[in-house]
């Protein structure tokens, strides 16, 4: 029904009135403020879900990094059950020494060798068990990078879905004009052209520009090829991809030239 005004008086001092019934008005303006709320309850929901997945993206963290650093002393205890200290190296050298000068007091290189020997090996045993830590330390940390990189993909999935979109777009477009190209060439061409669009089918498969183009492509297979069973072959497979495009295209022009 028209919401024009029609004036009730001629005149300048014309009053106006509405050709919606003052009932029918005041149904519209409760519709638009039921749509309004809805709208708002609406955004409230997005923002609380949007908070939700960031809480537990937190939260997917903690637990990751809590995991990986009980499971880094759980390692460590198995690997050295006793601690090797600065005190217990030299005190073993010390009795080390002292065994081999009291056995022959003949030799003082090889008692100093003997110790020097003992301190080493405690001084490399303490060394392997410092990389190792530092080692463990360096993957706990990638791993917890990897995990908050992950978390936030989730987050920003839509960005992710628009970068893929936009990249598909500039893909098919180039595939396109290749296949333009090709379809305009020789047999050989044609035939180069056929492969490079199935070889595509996978990922444009839902596009309508792509599926027409498929058809035309088994149209030029089925002229170029001698064997009478190869051309019915490719014919047939051309007209089942463009009944799969026409059923959500039957609008288009192309799709209907190709099948």
């Amino acid at each position: 029904v028209p919401r024009a005004l029609v004036p009730v008086e001629a005149g300048d001092g014309a009053m106006y009135t509405a050709l919606l019934p003052q009932e029918e008005q005041v149904d519209v303006l409760e519709r638009l403020d039921f749509v309004l709320r809805n709208i708002s309850e609406l955004r409230k929901e997005v923002e609380e879900l949007r908070s939700s997945l960031q809480h537990l993206a937190a939260e997917i963290v903690g637990e990751v990094r809590s995991h990986l650093e009980e499971t880094q002393k759980v390692t460590r205890r198995r690997r050295f059950p006793f601690p090797r200290e600065r005190s217990d190296s030299t005190g073993s050298s010390s009795i080390y020494f002292t065994a081999s000068s009291g056995a022959a007091n003949t030799d003082d290189g090889e008692s100093e060798g003997g110790y020097s020997t003992a301190n080493a090996e405690s001084d490399y045993d303490r060394e392997s068990e410092r990389e190792s830590e530092e080692g463990e330390d360096e993957v706990s940390c990638e791993t917890v990078r990897t995990v908050r990189r992950d978390s936030l993909d989730l987050v920003n999935e839509d960005e992710t879905h628009l970068m893929l979109d936009s990249s598909l777009e500039e893909g098919l477009g180039q595939l396109l004009q290749q296949a333009d190209r090709l379809h305009s060439g020789d047999e050989q061409e044609k035939r180069e052209g056929f492969q490079l669009l199935l070889n595509n089918k996978l990922a444009y498969a839902d596009q309508k520009d792509f599926l027409w183009r498929l058809a035309r492509a088994h149209s030029d297979m089925s002229e170029i090829t001698e064997d009478t069973d190869e051309k019915r072959s490719y014919a047939s497979d051309g007209k089942e991809e463009m009944e799969m495009a026409l059923q959500k295209w039957d609008q288009s022009a192309e799709c209907h030239q190709w099948y």
